[in-house]
Formats: C-alpha cells, structure tokens, sequence
C-alpha cells in the first residue's frame, strides 16, 4: 500500500510494512490482524492506515490513497466483477457489515469511492455477492454447549457442497481435549454437505473439547474456499467449544424406573381394559460407563441404578438382551439412547422424569438390507398393513450406499415400525400430539450420511379429528438422541390425493430412531450459555467468544474477531486464542 502526500510524491504507509524487529507488538501482529480489512481514521489532520493484504483471487485487494487534508480514496481493479464493498464501525463480535454509503465510480480502470475525513474510526471490506461463499450453517454441539454425551461425533453441514473429490484430513478438521488431540476419523457425506468427526475413543468426561475446522485449501463447487468463520472472506478457521457430562458415581445418588413393551396385553374378559407388559432382562448402561454403571430389569421390569451420575447424562436402554428378544435372528426389542437427570443425593430420581419407559417390537421380517448401487424404499411388513391399512404406502428411501456405522462400514439393514404415541421410551413434551409414530431401525449402523426421505400418513389430528387438506404444509420432526430432545427437520406437504405427507427436496430423516409429523415451529428453548468475557485488549473494542476466529452462532457472517477501534494493545485477543 502506498499513501500519498498532497502534493503527490509516494511514501510508503506507516502500516505499509510489517517489521518483524519493531518492539510494538502490534507492529509485529499488524498484518495478520487485519487481514482483508481497510482501516481509516482521520482526525484534524492525522490519517492511519492499516495495510491490506490480498485474500484470494477472486476478492482483490483494496488499495487506499490520501490527499491531505481530508481526502481518502479506496480503490480496487475495474475488472473485479461480483463484490461489493462493506463498511462497519467496529469489528469482531459487535461488527454490523453494511454497504458502503458512497457508490464507486469507474476512474482510469479502477472503481474508487471517494471518502470524507471523519473523526471516527471505520472499516471497509470486500465481499463476494452473487453465488455467494459456502459457509458453516449447523455445528453439533453448537460452540458452548454443555453435558454433551461422550460417545458424540462433531457435525459440520455447510451452506453448499464441496468440491468433488474433496477429502478433508485431520489436519484440517479435529478435537483436542485434556492437552492432547483426540483419536478421530473425518467422514464426508455423499452429496458433501456435512463433515462428521467421529471419535475412535470416548471423549474424556466433565472435560471441555475443543474443535478445529481449517478452511485452507477446502473448496466448493465454485472453486472457491469455504467461509469457515462467516466473515465474508474466503477461508479462516472455525472454532466450537463443548463439554461433556460426568460419569463419576456419587453416593447416596440413584434412578429407578420400569420398562414395558409398547405393545398393549388385551385385558380378560367382555370390556376388560387392556394392559401393560413389563419386559424382564434389559440392560441399561451409563455413556462412557458401560462396564461399571449398568444394571438390568427384573421380572416386573423395574430397575434400580445406585450409584448413578448427578446431573444431566446419557444411558443406553437395551431391550435386545430381554426375556423374548430373538437378536439378531428374530424380533426384538431395540436399543434407545436417552438423556437422564439426577439430584445429587437423592435416590427417588425417577428416569425420564415419569420412570416408564416403553420399547416397541420390531418384527423378524421388519429389517430389510439395503443396497449399494441403488436406492432402498423400506415399508411395513405386509401383516402389519393388513392389520392397520392406513399404513399403506407409508415408505422410507434409502439412497445407495448411504447408511454406515461409526467406524465408517457401509450398509446393513433397515426398517420401520408404528408406535402409539402415548407408548413412546418417553412421553411427548407438551405441545406435540402426533397421531402416530414411526420408529427406524437398524442392525447396528447408526448413520445415514443424506436426509432420507419418508412418507407418513395423513391421519386425523387427535386433537381436532381433521385432516390436512391437499398441499397443506405441516412439520417432520424427529428425536435427536444426542440433545434429548424432539427436533423439526423440515418441512413436509399433504400430497394431491390427500393420502399421505412428504418431504420437501433436501427434507428427511437424519438418523435412526423416533419420527413424527404435526405442524408447527421449532421452539427456541431457554437462552443458551452466556458467551465468554470479551477479551480486554487495551481499549481494542475486540469482543472474542471463543477467541479469534471463533464460531459463535449468533455472530455468523459479522465478521472475524480482530482487533477494532484503532491500534491499541491487541495481544488479548491474538495471543489468547480462548479469550
């Protein structure tokens, strides 16, 4: 960069170049800090410059000219098609990017705009507009997520796909935990819009976890590299923070509840009504404990888990290893993976809350293998359409080559069930009143790297015993093992007949397990984890959650955290990457 005197002779710029041998730190920092960012500030006749640094090829670099004693020109070349520039006050975390409020003009090739001195600080940037960049949409955990299950995987779902042939490796994608990086495999999903990193050892519990996704060199389909950390520029890091639940047993601590069968006992004799059967011989295990916090169900189905973990934490409740199930042969009853909570020093903690879980039985003829070259539709079995035709025609479609368990093996085998809703592993929360729902079962694999499509019935409300007419929307939703919780996946449409409901493209199932529909909105739940304390760097105006660079996701797409509001002390926030 070159700053200009007013009577036109060149000199180089004070930020112009970064000495390595200057003792102000932020000397040394300078150009790394404001990578693709302009900074002016004029005051009565002072004019700071902040050099800029090209950021790729498409986005080329802005060069910045004065005329004392106020004029400041930004200017960048006329050939540069598809950006726009963006001003802001501040950056990092309280950045708000905005078009800049004078138009460019095109003068000898170059677009410039022409600024007026000012006392106040400003920002300008270039940004790609049009296709726009691929950037992260979804991180699960999301940054500062607490009582995470130790047996998780870290998904990554991006805005648009990679290029084809991408293979991300674990320099670009990680976890570190306790001071060490954590054993792991990088899996990219077909159509490469998600990334998992899947764990070849449990996570260490009550431990924070720290995540990595470096951009460098990862490109979309337009060629370009993917905006990691939502800033508007190709490339950056993503960084997330989470921390996983406690297994440590505490005495005097302990849950109790009963399983049953789903399936309701006709009661004996004329109006009899009909009743539970408790199921004898089910394991229930503690996440990352399974050896030593286990117990399993009597003959009345009880079970009684002392000492047990305080607080929120993942079990595993096994209806395979009950009196009756014929695994792997035969029917059974399926593995469900719930999230449960404790009062320390208290015994009377009923597991989900009521301590009744229900497990539904999965028919011997229910699972069928999919294939690798050719998608899969999944029904009912044929006894039980004849038993309930309103389950005719109600479908799942697995894409070739798509359901794998966590160690990467593809393929299996896979099927659904029905389940009355009031006979769920645990109740519905309020305010979901599915007419019924739909279990999907596997073998063992435990994934399905797309969305997969399904097809419900368009039964009555339970409420209003109205139907959804033709075109009607409603919601898929889905229990999403590893938060506890039901989830919407998107959205679902009454087909022309009025017979069924179906995913819109891009819609479906994310993995096994528990599925309903019933229209509505996605709530957004009590407020997360307060962010971390802005980093103090001497008046910088730097706000840091989860250090610079840090994804945080009420800040995405405002712009990476780097200093602001002029030259001060910025070793806070640069040198202390976790604020």
């Amino acid at each position: 960069m070159r700053l200009l005197r007013s009577h036109g002779t060149p000199t180089d710029a004070f930020a112009g170049h970064t000495r390595s041998d200057s003792p102000h730190p932020a000397d040394r920092v300078r150009r790394t800090a404001f990578d693709g960012i302009a900074h002016s500030t004029v005051a009565a006749a002072a004019l700071l410059l902040v050099s800029i640094a090209s950021v790729s090829a498409e986005i080329p670099r802005i060069a910045v000219e004065l005329d004392l004693p106020s004029a400041l020109r930004l200017s960048w070349p006329g050939d540069a098609g598809g950006v726009v520039l963006e001003e802001s006050a501040e950056l990092g975390s309280r950045a708000q990017w905005e078009p800049a409020s004078r138009s460019p003009s095109l003068i000898g090739g170059r677009h410039v705009v022409a600024l007026p001195a000012s006392g106040h600080g400003r920002y300008f940037r270039l940004r790609l507009v049009g296709g726009g960049l691929t950037t992260l949409v979804e991180t699960s955990p999301v940054d500062g997520e607490d009582g995470v299950s130790v047996t998780r995987e870290c998904l990554l779902r991006f805005s648009g796909a990679l290029s084809p042939g991408t293979i991300l490796t674990l320099d670009r994608f990680h976890a570190e935990a306790l001071g060490r990086r954590l054993l792991s495999r990088v899996e990219l999903s077909s159509d490469r819009r998600t990334a998992s990193l899947f764990f070849l050892e449990n996570l260490p519990a009550s431990a924070q976890v720290h995540v990595t996704f470096d951009a460098t060199g990862v490109l979309d389909e337009q060629g370009l590299e993917v905006d990691a950390d939502g800033d508007g520029v190709p490339g950056g890091v993503a960084r997330l923070r989470f921390r996983t639940f406690s297994t440590t047993p505490i005495p005097g601590t302990a849950i109790h509840g009963r399983v049953f069968a789903s399936e309701p006992v006709p009661g004996v004799g004329p109006g009899a009504s009909a009743t539970v059967r408790p199921l004898q011989g089910v394991t229930v295990t503690v996440d990352g404990a399974e050896e030593s916090l286990r117990t399993t169900t009597d003959a009345t189905g009880k079970f009684t888990l002392d000492p047990a973990p305080a607080g929120r934490f993942f079990v595993h409740v096994d209806g395979r290893t009950a009196v009756g199930s014929e695994w792997p042969n035969g029917g059974y009853y399926p593995v469900v993976g719930k999230a449960w909570e404790t009062l320390a020093g208290h015994t009377d903690n009923l597991a989900g809350g009521t301590g009744e879980i229900y497990l539904p039985w999965i028919p011997s003829d229910a699972l069928r293998a999919v294939s690798a070259t050719e998608d899969t539709v999944v029904t009912f079995p044929e006894h039980v359409v004849q038993n309930n035709p309103a389950l005719a025609g109600v479908s799942i479609t697995i894409p070739a080559n798509t359901l794998f368990a966590n160690d990467g093996t593809r393929g299996g085998r896979v099927g659904i069930a029905a389940v009355p809703p009031d006979r769920l592993p645990e109740p519905l929360p309020p305010g979901l009143a599915f007419p019924i729902v739909i279990t999907v079962q596997t073998d063992g694999p435990s994934n399905f790297d797309v969305p997969i499509p399904v097809r419900f019935p368009n039964l009555p409300d339970p409420a209003t015993g109205d139907r959804l007419p033709p075109g009607a929307r409603s919601a898929l939703w889905s229990f999403d093992h590893d938060l506890g919780r039901w989830e919407i996946q998107g959205p679902m449409i009454v087909t022309t007949d009025g017979e069924y409901l179906e995913p819109e493209p891009g819609v479906g199932i994310r993995q096994p397990g528990w599925h309903g529909v019933q229209p509505g909105s996605q709530g957004v739940g009590p407020e997360g984890p307060p962010a971390p304390d802005d980093c103090h760097s001497g008046g910088s105006g730097c706000g840091c959650p989860g250090g610079p660079n840090g994804l945080n996701n009420t800040q995405r797409g405002r712009g990476r955290c780097v200093v602001g509001g002029g030259m001060g002390a910025i070793r806070g926030c640069l040198l202390n990457p976790f604020g």
